[in-house]
Formats: structure tokens, C-alpha cells, sequence
């Protein structure tokens, strides 16, 4: 019993820990490129300040793929969205799930009303800055707000 109680005493535990290693080459050709998007940034007016720059890849630039990508909701909940006329192109209701945005748009997804008052919104805003064909893909340099307080929209 001695000894059973030795053996499980000297147990080691090994862990292990994902990392990645990033090529020196293409983190030279990012930094070069994140240089000429941070100058374009501050060309931004002071209503994106708070807003988060993001670059996202899509296969192509239907809304419902530009909302999954660039606010992270799936498909599912676009299509329900949809379905109740809770996304906008520019102030104006989408018709067709499959429209192609284009630079300078907004995108508005409607998440509901603030209790105080009524004639405002609360919407998750993406904004469109440029559309870069890339190979099999478009990188699409998008300016998100995840809560945005907003009058509502003229009927």
C-alpha cells in the first residue's frame, strides 16, 4: 500500500497551449498595409469614432452575407429579421434578402424600442468604406456600431 500511495504521488500533468505561428512575411505585408488603412481612418467623421473597424472576407456582397460576417448573426436569425422587416439599406426596408450593397451604405438590423421613448430605435449599424476584390473573395472594410440609439424611420 506504501508503494501505491509513492506512485500516485509523483504523477505529472502536461499541458498544452494552442499558439499560432505568424508568417514574418505576410505580417510585414499586413503592417504595410494596415498603415495606409490607418491614415484612410482618420479621414472618419466623428459619428464613426465609436465605431469598430473591421475587415471581413465575403464570397460575395449580398446583405444577408455582409450581416452574418460583419455583425456575427447567423442565417437563421437574418432570415426571421427579414421576414419582419427589420433590416435596412440606407433608411429603406430591403425587398429582396438577396440586394448587393455597395460603398457608403448602412445596413440597420432593428433590435427594438428604448422604453422612454417611441419614436426612436435601438439598431446594430454596418457601414460599408470599401469593397477590395481579392482572390475567390472580396474583402469588404466595413465601420459597425453594435447599439445605436436612432430615430425611427420615416413611413
Amino acid at each position: 500500500m506504501n508503494n501505491f500511495i509513492q506512485d500516485s504521488l509523483n504523477l505529472s500533468i502536461i499541458k498544452r497551449f494552442k499558439h499560432k505561428k505568424k508568417n514574418l512575411k505576410k505580417a510585414k505585408v499586413d503592417d504595410l498595409e494596415s498603415d495606409e488603412e490607418d491614415e484612410s481612418d482618420l479621414e472618419l467623421d466623428e459619428s464613426q469614432s465609436k465605431s469598430v473597424i473591421a475587415n471581413i472576407k465575403v464570397n460575395s456582397l449580398r446583405v444577408d452575407s455582409i450581416i452574418k460576417n460583419g455583425a456575427g448573426i447567423s442565417r437563421k436569425n437574418i432570415e426571421t429579421a427579414f421576414y419582419e422587416s427589420k433590416i435596412r439599406i440606407n433608411g429603406k426596408k430591403v425587398l429582396k434578402i438577396s440586394t448587393e450593397v455597395q460603398v457608403d451604405d448602412e445596413i440597420d438590423i432593428i433590435r427594438g424600442r428604448p422604453n422612454a421613448n417611441i419614436n426612436q430605435l435601438i439598431v446594430s449599424r454596418i457601414k460599408i468604406l470599401s469593397i477590395t476584390p481579392i482572390s475567390e473573395a472580396i474583402r469588404v472594410k466595413i465601420a459597425k456600431d453594435k447599439n445605436l440609439l436612432i430615430e425611427e424611420y420615416p413611413s
